[in-house]
């Protein structure tokens, strides 16, 4: 998630591989900071420049529930298993103690608002994890029935953050084609569409919003999955393939991102073509010889939720390989790939 109200700038020095070590360090400065307005509080919401910090590690709080996942490097250019976590008691601790201390004339951006509708996912997750390990098939069905209604639930409430936007807030978004022809949907070559917004922190936080409720969906597909077990191809339950299919279309919107926060819309923008660029089979992507800083800011913002779509097991299995050729080159470097950035331990 991008911060609210903060801009992300690099030095001409900088480029997506040095950021990639830079996880750790933003979660201690989170950490850090939340306890500073803890402790500060209500001085913590008295000025402009406190209340954005609050928003701004609010922000990062939630984003860490959402995005709480870890690869494991196993070579040069090659990424390990995914370890991935839920833990939502360090947002849960920071809302319970600055409950409260908001003034009353503070008017949330459109980031904020997504921020509030989507702090319920983490703790979802945390239930959901617990579901899926539970030995008791009684409690099992008992937590699975009461889980999916509450997913249910809280990605209605998610979903209605797009239904009152300003207009300004909206992104176009133009189909592409293949070798000059219309794109056949079925075929293996994202992304099907280009989506273009008015700026990377807008196009960072619908991508927040698609990750959520893709959160929210798979998860209950899963509640399904124990409550009407599938048999071989078939599930029964009625509403599973239209979660799928939901599913699917956040994913394609997340795939036609990427084009824009990597700048290369501003070609299909001044020539009205993109060449070989886009739409593209799996493998077949171009990349400048030395990636650096003309995408790195947008490379970074999607590495989170190309992270999370890369992990989904109801996508095309070429969307997947597709996913995780643009993941693996904005994370990719000689030097940080050969060994894990450990977490810290404080």
């Amino acid at each position: 998630m991008h911060l609210p109200g903060v801009k992300p700038t690099l030095t001409e020095s900088q480029n997506i591989k040095s950021l990639t070590l830079q996880r750790s360090a933003r979660e201690s400065h989170t950490k850090g900071a939340a306890a500073m307005i803890k402790a500060r509080k209500p001085e913590s919401f008295h000025s402009k420049v406190s209340l954005r910090l609050y928003l701004a590690v609010r922000a990062q709080l939630v984003s860490s529930g959402l995005h709480d996942a870890r690869w494991t490097l196993l070579i040069p250019k090659q990424l390990g298993q995914c370890i991935e976590n839920a833990n939502p008691r360090p947002l849960d601790d920071f809302m319970t103690a600055t409950q409260g201390y908001i003034p009353d004339d503070f008017s949330p951006s459109c980031a904020d608002r997504l921020v509030l509708l989507t702090m319920d996912v983490p703790n979802l997750r945390l239930r959901e994890k617990q579901m899926l390990e539970e030995s008791d098939s009684g409690v099992k069905l008992v937590a699975a029935q009461n889980l999916l209604e509450d997913a249910r639930e809280a990605d209605a409430k998610v979903s209605s953050w797009c239904m009152s936007l300003p207009h300004n807030f909206f992104y176009n978004s133009l189909p592409l084609r293949s070798s000059g022809t219309e794109l056949d949907p079925t075929q293996d070559v994202y992304p099907k569409a280009m989506d273009i917004y008015g700026d990377t922190t807008m196009a960072s936080t619908w991508n927040t919003w698609r990750v959520a409720r893709i959160y929210l969906l798979t998860m209950m597909m899963k509640c399904a999955d124990v409550l009407d077990p599938p048999q071989d191809d078939y599930h029964p339950s009625p509403q599973y393939p239209s979660i799928l299919d939901m599913i699917h279309h956040l994913v394609d919107d997340v795939c036609s991102s990427i084009p824009f926060h990597l700048g290369h819309h501003k070609k299909k923008l001044s020539s009205g073509s993109l060449g070989k660029d886009y739409p593209h089979a799996p493998g077949a992507a171009t990349w400048p010889p030395n990636f650096a800083a003309s995408g790195a800011v947008g490379g970074w913002l999607m590495m989170p939720p190309l992270s999370f779509v890369s992990r989904l097991d109801c996508i095309p299995a070429s969307q997947k390989e597709w996913v995780m050729e643009y993941m693996t080159t904005f994370m990719r470097d000689p030097q940080d790939m050969k060994t894990t950035v450990a977490k810290p331990a404080s």
